[in-house]
């Protein structure tokens, strides 16, 4: 990101949370009490004990804090691989469903399992949404394609090898290199948040942290999740946004 009349490069951090579930509403509480923001995907009608729709009081609460809801589809089905119509089906019908639950227009998108092609990313913004995340992670950089929204890290205690098989599956070449160079391939979570924030208000671009809920709840990660987010709010210059906010500063012009 360009310096503007030698100004310090905008420098945000924004988080996401997938599947839904109980536990997002913990999630909403600590990033409010800490500034920060979140965007939650949903599916809407997933038969799954991992991917269940919380209460409209949840959508009302976190709403009311400052967190964005996105479409998560109806029953989480790894898009890639079912037919062109189901696919317009999952997307549009989980918009308008999530739409009604929550009372407020959906924008955000986030691909279940980050399952995503050319022709599911041309389907999702026909279907109206305004960004879609995937799970391409390891990038802090500004400019991505709103429907190719990439990540920076997992609240998960991945290992060097996962970073690696991951960047190279997805092609990632980008975050490799950045991991790698900038982050010196460490695995470690606060190490990886410290050389990513740093970069991030050295060069500008987007911090975005991710995970699930469940998983938290079932590794028993919810004080790393707080000791990260103390971490992270605690570092002044940055600017704490939604998954949509980010797309509206960085990528759609302040549209």
């Amino acid at each position: 990101m360009e310096r503007r009349g030698g100004s310090a490069p905008a420098a945000y951090v924004t988080t996401s949370w997938d599947d839904g579930g109980d536990g997002d509403a913990r999630i909403g509480a600590m990033l409010a009490e800490r500034g920060m923001k979140g965007t939650f995907y949903w599916p809407v009608a997933a038969d799954h004990p991992h991917y269940q729709l919380p209460s409209t009081r949840v959508a009302t609460d976190l709403l009311s804090s400052g967190m964005e809801i996105g479409s998560h589809t109806v029953t989480h089905p790894l898009l890639t691989r079912i037919p062109a119509d189901r696919v317009r089906s999952e997307l549009v019908e989980s918009k308008a469903r999530l739409e009604e639950h929550i009372g407020r227009r959906v924008d955000a998108f986030c691909y279940p399992a980050g399952y995503y092609d050319r022709r599911v990313r041309d389907a999702t913004e026909a279907a109206g949404y305004r960004l879609a995340r995937t799970t391409v992670g390891l990038r802090i950089d500004a400019g991505f394609d709103p429907f190719l929204m990439p990540v920076t890290l997992q609240l998960f205690p991945h290992g060097r090898r996962v970073h690696l098989t991951h960047s190279l599956r997805r092609r990632n070449l980008r975050g490799l290199l950045t991991w790698v160079g900038r982050f010196h391939g460490t695995a470690d979570l606060e190490r990886l948040t410290d050389a990513a924030l740093d970069l991030v208000v050295d060069v500008g671009g987007v911090f975005h942290l991710w995970g699930h809920s469940w998983e938290l709840e079932e590794n028993g990660l919810w004080s790393m999740l707080a000791a990260l987010l103390d971490r992270i709010s605690e570092r002044p210059g940055i600017r704490h946004v939604t998954n949509g906010e980010v797309v509206n500063a960085l990528v759609s012009g302040g549209r």
